[in-house]
């Protein structure tokens, strides 16, 4: 998991992305736009096998955007190349 074909080229998204786009049988664009009804109270869950993920999208305004994060575990930033972020925590892993 990790690359994803989209629009005959080969595209690398993060593995739990990957995960949920590969089982839904989603392409990316429509997985980037589902991405947007999640958010940091009401985050999307990823259950990746050994380790869990919640991620969540973040609106930009003029390229920008401020994200606070209040918990002390690994997290990814992506920008969606629309018009936000995408933020990926990982939420448990049996090395936590």
């Amino acid at each position: 998991f990790g690359f994803v074909f989209c629009d005959q080229t080969l595209q690398y998204v993060s593995p739990p992305h990957a995960y949920v786009i590969w089982s839904q049988g989603m392409d990316v664009e429509t997985y980037v736009t589902m991405l947007q009804e999640y958010t940091p109270t009401a985050p999307l869950q990823i259950d990746g096998g050994a380790c869990t993920y919640a991620t969540y999208y973040i609106p930009a305004s003029h390229g920008t955007a401020s994200i606070t994060l209040t918990q002390e575990k690994s997290f990814h930033v992506t920008g969606n190349a629309r018009d936000g972020f995408i933020i990926t925590l990982l939420v448990f892993s049996p090395s936590l």
